[in-house]
């Protein structure tokens, strides 16, 4: 589904010659009469929401939208905190919506009709800028979006694109992370490294992100496994339980993994020392790790005199 939206604009002062207007007239009829159909449908599908001084919830999501001003993103944060927990069904449809199968051949009218006259312009706003937006309300709204929590867990599972979901989820607060990582293990493998970029928003849950790393660290999926060790960077609170395995990681099947195993104990710095012996053992077979990546993770580790 996506959404119509129409504002006038002011009638051009230049005057077209009679052949050329009457051309036009006739090629804006004529595309008019085909896009209108569709637009009527799409307008019937839409179902009411809410509205705050005069203008509707999705409207105002649309200011928060990056390239506004502070000013305006601000007046959209106040009025759908205004709207609040009354917004959360329409914010979830959003987060729903798909391009119907008629919408690349609708959206080619609707823009030829743009372009063919200047009286009234409709404006689309994609599925994927719906996600968006939504995702940015569920932030805006904070600790007001609780009641959504249920339903997204739900979606979280069910979409394809659940980033956007998780985006909504952490927007609410420490208690959406939570919702994302009891819902880790039924999300692809493929799309739960974007989850941990949504969760990671919350360093107050760093136990139970550590956690879910660890546990994705061992996981059948080579990007899975590259992706923990990648964000395990991110939280060395608890070195005695992430190193072992950094180091386990050091003998993956895949290069990228064990790169990456490297890179973030080199990170963890003189935290790691513990992985100087086996990463100097690896470092034997030079076809196994990159000497120059070998070098500077040892180097890192090695306590400073």
């Amino acid at each position: 589904m996506f959404v119509l939206r129409s504002s006038i604009l002011p009638v051009e002062s230049r005057i077209l010659g009679s052949v050329t207007r009457k051309i036009a007239v006739r090629l804006s009829a004529t595309v008019i009469l085909i896009a209108l159909p569709f637009v009527a449908w799409e307008l019937t599908r839409q179902k009411p929401e809410p509205v705050w001084n005069g203008k509707p919830l999705s409207a105002w999501t649309e200011d928060l939208a990056t390239g506004s001003s502070k000013e305006i993103r601000e007046t959209a944060e106040d009025a759908i905190r205004h709207i609040g927990a009354a917004g959360i069904p329409s914010l979830t449809r959003m987060l729903r919506s798909r391009d119907t199968v008629l919408h690349p051949a609708v959206l080619r009218l609707i823009r030829e009709l743009n372009r063919r006259q200047s009286k009234i312009v409709f404006g689309i706003v994609s599925a994927r800028e719906q996600h968006v937006n939504a995702a940015l309300a569920f932030e805006a709204l904070g600790p007001l979006g609780r009641p959504a929590i249920p339903e997204l867990k739900k979606l979280l599972v069910r979409l394809p694109e659940p980033e956007f979901v998780a985006d909504a989820l952490a927007g609410i607060g420490p208690e959406g992370v939570v919702a994302i990582l009891d819902s880790l293990p039924k999300v692809a493998p493929e799309k739960r490294c974007l989850l941990f970029y949504s969760a990671a928003k919350w360093p107050s849950q760093a136990l139970a992100i550590t956690a879910a790393l660890l546990r994705s660290i061992k996981s059948p999926k080579a990007e899975e496994r590259r992706c923990a060790a990648e964000f395990l960077a991110r939280f060395k609170q608890h070195p005695a339980t992430t190193v072992p395995l950094l180091v386990s990681a050091l003998r993956d099947p895949e290069l990228k993994v064990r790169l990456q195993a490297l890179l973030t104990l080199a990170d963890f710095g003189t935290n790691a020392m513990t992985a100087i012996e086996p990463v100097t053992r690896l470092a034997r077979n030079k076809s196994w790790l990159p000497v120059d990546a070998v070098s500077n993770a040892l180097a890192r580790m090695q306590p400073v005199n």
